[in-house]
């Protein structure tokens, strides 16, 4: 392989990681697509990091936009194998657990927690 596409894999592997790693954090903080999905300010940061050339840069916002995409289907597809396992009690419970996150970031120190929470709130 010649320098190039190597130095291209790289950085095609770094955004990946870079991606999933914000989106990863941006939901934990309960902070759903405030800026973490827009593809061009990311490109930009790696064009500017990374010392990119424009046309390296154009398949970077490319593959952002193709990952974001495949992320919220995935999401998506997930949510529903979930909720077909559960019960409608079950998936009432999960939603509050969702509406409870969204309003205090994290579930707790761990599930228990959430769930002791959930209880006393009725």
């Amino acid at each position: 392989m010649n320098t190039k596409k190597m130095g291209l894999m790289s950085v095609v592997g770094f955004t990946a990681l870079i991606t999933a790693s914000l989106a990863s954090n941006a939901m934990a903080d309960g902070h759903k697509n405030k800026g973490m999905h827009d593809s061009s300010k990311m490109a930009d940061r790696l064009a500017h990091v990374l010392e990119l050339d424009d046309a390296t840069k154009a398949e970077v916002k490319t593959l952002l936009d193709k990952n974001s995409t495949e992320m919220k289907a995935l999401r998506e597809s997930h949510k529903t194998e979930l909720e077909a396992l559960l019960t409608p009690e079950q998936i009432e419970k999960l939603q509050k657990m969702k509406k409870h996150r969204g309003k205090h970031g994290k579930y707790g120190k761990n599930m228990k927690d959430m769930k002791d929470k959930m209880e006393d709130k009725g």
